[in-house]
């Protein structure tokens, strides 16, 4: 494991959390996510993990379908807590610039037009037939960019974009 990820797994008391998993399969025998998915184990990833492989799990796009259902915390004999490590790769990972395209295409469409789905016609009906306030495409766009650049998601969007155009350049 990478020196650096090292110290963040240690800071959140993860590192000793991962070296408890004596990899009998519950969690994954458990994951809903694995059932209907078969590249995705989270029992692969915590082994990853142990042997240093860090990084390799920081790049998988597997480490972004963890629902956070707990279900792997609820029965892991261990207690590991799974999704609580998940949880904090995925920060560590977006904060690299490591995110999934279309997780990436969604957070640039809603930085840019304020919405990642936008205002059709059906929408709007059904906003007035429920009585909602009328809004427009750009509503709410200027507190939204605000927001993204007082917090680590500006830094995540910019991580990712420079690592989008080293790979393209």
């Amino acid at each position: 494991m990478n020196e650096e990820l090292e110290l963040l797994l240690q800071e959140l008391a993860l590192a000793e959390k991962v070296r408890y998993c004596y990899q009998c399969g519950t969690c994954a025998g458990g994951c809903p996510v694995a059932g209907a998915e078969p590249s995705y184990n989270p029992r692969r990833m915590l082994e990853a993990l142990a042997r240093g492989e860090g990084e390799a799990v920081l790049a998988a796009d597997e480490l972004w379908l963890c629902t956070l259902c707990h279900t792997c915390l609820e029965r892991c004999p261990q207690g590991v807590g799974l999704s609580h490590v998940f949880t904090r790769l995925k920060e560590i990972a977006a904060a690299r610039g490591h995110l999934p395209e279309s997780l990436l295409a969604e957070l640039q469409t809603l930085y840019s037009a304020g919405r990642v789905i936008p205002l059709s016609g059906p929408i709007k009906r059904r906003r007035a037939q429920l009585g909602l306030p009328a809004v427009d495409q750009q509503s709410g766009l200027a507190d939204l960019r605000q927001i993204v650049e007082a917090t680590s998601l500006g830094r995540v969007l910019a991580a990712a974009r420079a690592k989008g155009e080293e790979k393209n350049g």
